[in-house]
This record gives structure tokens, C-alpha cells and sequence, in this order.
């Protein structure tokens, strides 16, 4: 897996100027290192998908429970937007 630099520069806005920290998110390759997992939670009714060791497994639950349940399917998070 690629590593992630989530950080910009700096922006200002309305004259306020908001300083980001770099860093990086990348998988521990020590050798010591705990497998890595994934996993999806339904936000609507919480539902957990299994701990899988490929992110393609996980998203495969989240297709087989939209299939079954097409009334989670949500537009937005929260309740932004209502």
C-alpha cells in the first residue's frame, strides 16, 4: 500500500492564515507489525462487516448489504442536509 500525504501548505482565509502540519499515513512494515484490517459499519443500523486482510473484501459486504437492505443508502452524514 502507498503512503498518504494528507497535509497542504498553508491557506488563508478572510485574512486568517491556518498552518498544516505534514505527515504522512503509511502501513507499518516493521517486522514485529500487527496484520492490517478492514472493516465497514453500516451507519444506519450498525451492522458490522467482518475483519478482512484485503479493503476489496470489505467493500464487497458493503455491496451485499445495500443489496439486502436498499433503504441504508444514505445521500449524506449526519444530519447535514435535512
Amino acid at each position: 500500500m502507498d503512503s498518504v500525504d494528507l497535509a497542504p501548505a498553508s491557506r488563508t482565509y478572510i485574512g486568517k492564515t491556518f498552518r498544516f502540519r505534514k505527515f504522512v499515513i503509511a502501513p507499518d512494515a516493521e517486522p514485529d507489525a500487527e496484520p492490517m484490517s478492514f472493516s465497514a459499519e453500516c451507519a444506519v443500523c450498525n451492522e458490522h462487516g467482518p475483519e478482512e486482510e484485503i479493503s476489496d473484501q470489505a467493500l464487497a459486504w458493503i455491496e451485499r448489504h445495500l443489496k439486502r437492505n436498499p433503504e441504508h443508502l444514505t445521500t449524506g452524514s449526519g444530519s447535514r442536509g435535512r
